[in-house]
């Protein structure tokens, strides 16, 4: 049973669209580290058909296509994942909470001032109290 969904487009036009939104959404999606891992576990960087894929994404960084990113990361991420290097990192649950945590701190500055302080007043404390 074939349940793939076909859609009718009435103008070339229209599918180019379809086709640019699809990608659009799918390097956003590369700006979570959590995605990037689950991509990893599936094996999707495994498949040459995929890495050709994220290769052929790459218009994304011309100034034309860049103005509709949302996420910055998510362009740094599409470049970094063409490395190999970089896939295998992607199944390392350490590296993930690393790059969580970058991302955590560079979106919520204050939380890490706020544990820095937190860290600075309990040293303080402890020379006090000596």
């Amino acid at each position: 049973m074939n349940t793939t969904k076909t859609i009718n487009y009435d103008t070339k036009a229209q599918e180019e669209i379809y086709r640019f939104i699809q990608d659009l959404e799918f390097v956003q999606c590369l700006s979570n580290p959590l995605y990037l891992e689950f991509l990893a576990q599936n094996n999707y960087f495994n498949d040459q058909r995929f890495i050709n894929y994220l290769e052929y994404l790459q218009y994304f960084k011309n100034i034309e296509y860049m103005k509709y990113i949302t996420y910055s990361r998510s362009i740094v991420f599409l470049d970094l994942i063409q490395y190999d290097f970089f896939r295998e990192l992607l199944y390392d649950e350490k590296f993930i909470n690393y790059l969580l945590n970058i991302i955590l701190e560079d979106s919520f500055p204050q939380i890490k001032n706020q544990n820095e302080n937190n860290i600075t007043n309990k040293m303080e404390n402890m020379t006090i109290n000596k």
